[in-house]
């Protein structure tokens, strides 16, 4: 690259790497990290935070502008935070104040969008982005349903609204989102989430997990940027 490219190609990746961390992560426990597969990931990510690289970066920005640039709910990026310890509704700037030990005990997400339906009541909708490339999803994939059912838990305890409905919305990058595919979710009890989450809490801050073998540990296409690690503890 020359001069202006280099120029131009420095103040995008500077843009991108702002726009995709924010403010930086907080040290609580995190939606994401009580829906995936293997706790032990949850961990690593919490304990040993790793850079992200260029190619998950920009799927990361892709997936974030398309969330700031898709309002369709009647409430749109709605940030909620939950103290399990002291079982109470938290706003953000009670979050930051507490220590890092308090804070490992409360769970934040932020979903997309909440619609309200005469019929249907309110409706929580999490966007998501993939490739398709030719095959077709038939149903919503299991991680996606857990972001649900932990949305409608903290939807529930910090703005009293139940949400027993849920849809993801995929948007297809292999054709350029020409149809988008919604998939409607019966959600979960609020008892049986909350009784999940409180529990997968308490492993994440009893030391290291057990490993849960499954695709993101595929040998092939290491989707894990923590298996190096893992393999290394391996009991």
């Amino acid at each position: 690259m020359n001069d202006v490219e280099s120029l131009v190609y420095e103040r995008f990746r500077d843009y991108q790497e702002q726009f995709v961390n924010g403010s930086g992560r907080l040290n609580t426990i995190h939606v994401s990290d009580v829906i995936q597969e293997c706790l032990r990931k949850s961990y690593y990510s919490a304990k040993y935070p790793k850079e992200f690289d260029n190619r998950l970066k920009g799927i990361l920005y892709i997936g974030q502008a398309i969330h700031n640039l898709s309002e369709i709910g009647d409430m749109h990026e709605l940030t909620m935070c939950y103290d399990f310890a002291n079982n109470k509704a938290m706003d953000m700037d009670d979050v930051k104040k507490a220590t890092k030990e308090e804070q490992r005990y409360i769970l934040t997400g932020t979903c997309d969008d909440v619609i309200f339906d005469k019929k249907y009541g309110a409706i929580i909708v999490d966007k998501k982005t993939w490739s398709s490339k030719g095959w077709v999803k038939k149903e919503p994939s299991i991680e996606h349903v857990r972001q649900l059912n932990a949305y409608r838990f903290l939807l529930m305890k910090t703005r009293g609204i139940d949400a027993k409905y849920g849809c993801v919305l995929y948007l297809d990058k292999y054709t350029e989102m020409e149809n988008p595919l919604p998939m409607m979710v019966e959600l979960d009890e609020i008892d049986k989430t909350e009784h999940i989450i409180r529990e997968k809490i308490s492993i994440l801050n009893n030391g290291m997990p057990e490993p849960t073998p499954c695709w993101l540990c595929n040998k092939k296409i290491v989707y894990c940027k923590y298996k190096e690690e893992c393999d290394a503890n391996k009991t």
